[in-house]
């Protein structure tokens, strides 16, 4: 049977019904019609440009949530308080602020919460929901105390810190505790207590605060049997003398006397023990090897740290101590920023055209050394200090010059010329009006350009005082000298000397900067004793010479002064207020948290301070933000 024939089958409608009376359209049936070859591209056009589009979105999408996480992934956060806390920037135009923004170690912005939190918003994602994509940093917020800007500490001196702490004989009142601390540290050290020939070196101890205020001698180490016979060298509280043992002075006597120093002696003219400022050199100390000097050196780090100290005037380094300076801002082991002063020995030739300063050194840039450190004269607690009248309670002296003015007027020039800020170690009126006689001669605008600086300007005439502002000398000094030698000042200087005696307010109002510092370890670490000494003159337990009120009030600093000495002007002192010294957008983020308001608190809470966080190019090197 044959087949029918295959029926054509009909177009559908859009209802999918057959429609016997419907007209195949010519463009859907006929692909190659001219309409349909003309949209068809366009279309392909459209769908692969909306790809890339979406694409590109995706991609953007992507590359933000990474650039956000990698951001705030702690290298970013922001800190602000709340209730009774403060953050002081140290600025001017803005004297507080309610937060700061810290981004990859600096300063990103500072302002009040709601300013920092509405910040520029990406361009194209702001037409997606902010959800999607913002991610901020962290923010941290503190509710009691304070935030001030990293602490500097203008003058100290960090190994003999660290040294000073393995026989710290401060707290001694008698030659006699001084020889029991001494017994205890080599009882408790059994390489030294087995070992009678190695050399014992302790710091601290005050023949001012003994009863009779007269210095010891060799023969008080000779009534232990177990100190007795043994090395010893013990540093003064002011770092000026040295009081030794039998042994050293067997070893390194007899002795002639020394031009800027002093040997004390006995009625048979026979040194006794005791040497004074040049004199020191005549003792040979054999020096530590570099593993002792790195573990004094930790020990300041640490101290400094937790005790809100972000960079440390090194008053004093000597030539052989630099090679470990160096190599541990190499080995990125500098948790803060140093800025050394070479020492310079006046005995030896000039090397300020040889050497190189050092700026901006190591793997984070935290070492400087740029500076050189005279020693002009003494001490007021040995009578060295360079006096030009003779002192009230000894006529025959007017102290110690330790460097001829002539010399003076010949090196200093040329270290300036060289490149060099020069810090001379001034305590007497004398030696700092010499320096200052100095710094009139040289060129107004080197000077300025050197910023110079007094070490101390602890007793200045009253004719001079003005003159630092005039000539730009920075005044460095460190409080609690002033509320330690105000017991016995006025007695040594007398009513008219005294006068001009730590006068930090006649400075500030003669136009000269003031550069806070310790002078650790003559003094203790914490910047928070010296901060009450500035603004109190009194000790810790609220006294002094004048009564409750504080010795000379007038001289007293502000809170905010003293601040400012601390932090941007000691910054300022070492050229690096551009970039330290107040909380300022581009600022490197260093500050210090504490556990209460040092601006606001009564002066005796002032000494209770603890440091919460302390933090170097937005790390938290000490504490935590929590």
């Amino acid at each position: 049977m044959a087949s029918s024939p295959r029926r054509r089958a009909l177009p559908t409608t859009l209802h999918g019904m057959s429609s016997p009376s419907s007209q195949p359209r010519k463009d859907i049936l006929h692909p190659q019609s001219p309409a349909s070859s003309m949209l068809q591209p366009r279309c392909s056009v459209v769908r692969s440009r909306l790809r890339i589009v979406g694409t590109a979105l995706c991609l953007a999408f992507v590359v933000v949530l990474l650039r956000q996480s990698r951001k705030f992934s702690g290298s970013s956060y922001t800190l602000c308080v709340k209730g009774s806390a403060h953050i002081y920037t140290v600025e001017a135009s803005k004297p507080t602020v309610q937060c700061i923004a810290v981004s990859d170690g600096s300063i990103e912005a500072t302002g009040t919460f709601d300013e920092l939190h509405s910040r520029g918003k990406p361009g194209l994602l702001g037409l997606v929901p902010s959800l999607l994509w913002q991610r901020s940093p962290p923010v941290h917020w503190i509710s009691t105390g304070a935030v001030v800007p990293g602490i500097s500490d203008a003058h100290a001196h960090i190994l003999a810190y660290g040294q000073s702490r393995q026989l710290d004989v401060r707290d001694a009142r008698s030659p006699e505790e001084v020889v029991v601390q001494i017994r205890n540290y080599i009882l408790s050290n059994p390489d030294i207590r087995d070992d009678p020939s190695r050399w014992i070196e302790g710091a601290g101890f005050d023949h001012t605060s003994w009863n009779g205020g007269k210095f010891p001698t060799a023969s008080d180490f000779g009534n232990d049997p177990l100190v007795s016979g043994r090395y010893i060298v013990m540093h003064s509280k002011d770092a000026h003398a040295l009081w030794v043992s039998q042994p050293v002075l067997d070893k390194f006597c007899p002795c002639e006397d020394v031009p800027g120093g002093i040997v004390q002696r006995d009625a048979n003219g026979e040194a006794n023990g005791i040497f004074i400022d040049d004199a020191n050199a005549l003792i040979k100390i054999p020096p530590p090897d570099e593993s002792v000097k790195e573990a004094w050196f930790n020990v300041t780090m640490k101290d400094a740290l937790q005790h809100g100290l972000t960079a440390i005037h090194d008053a004093g380094l000597e030539a052989a101590s630099v090679p470990l300076f160096k190599r541990m801002a190499d080995d990125d082991k500098l948790p803060i920023r140093i800025y050394a002063m070479r020492w310079y020995d006046v005995n030896g030739t000039y090397w300020g055209d040889k050497e190189t300063v050092i700026s901006d050194y190591g793997a984070r840039h935290r070492l400087n050394i740029r500076s050189v450190k005279l020693f002009t004269d003494g001490a007021l607690r040995t009578g060295g200090a360079a006096l030009y009248e003779p002192y009230t309670d000894n006529p025959t002296t007017r102290g110690v010059l330790r460097i001829p003015p002539e010399v003076l007027h010949d090196i200093i020039p040329k270290f300036l010329r060289d490149g060099w800020q020069v810090n001379t170690h001034a305590i007497g009126d004398r030696a700092n009006g010499i320096f200052l006689d100095v710094m009139e001669a040289a060129s107004p605008d080197l000077v300025r350009a050197r910023r110079p600086r007094v070490e101390h300007a602890q007793i200045v005439s009253l004719k001079d005082l003005g003159r630092f502002g005039d000539l730009g000398v920075i005044a460095s000094v460190q409080p609690t000298h002033a509320t330690d030698d105000m017991w016995y000042a006025e007695e040594r200087l007398g009513s008219k000397r005294i006068r001009g005696t730590y006068a930090w307010k006649s400075l500030l109002k003669g136009g000269a900067r003031l550069a806070l510092g310790s002078d650790m370890p003559v003094e203790g670490v914490s910047p928070f004793a010296g901060f009450y000494a500035a603004i109190t003159r009194l000790t810790p337990e609220g006294t002094s010479p004048h009564g409750s009120g504080g010795w000379f009030p007038e001289e007293c600093l502000s809170r905010q002064e003293a601040l400012k000495g601390m932090t941007l002007d000691a910054a300022f002192a070492s050229f690096t207020e551009h970039f330290t010294g107040s909380l300022k957008e581009g600022k490197r983020a260093d500050f210090v948290v504490l556990d209460r308001d040092i601006m606001t608190v009564p002066a005796k809470d002032i000494l209770l301070t603890k440091v919460l966080a302390t933090v170097v190019d937005g790390h938290v090197a000490y504490g935590s933000l929590q």
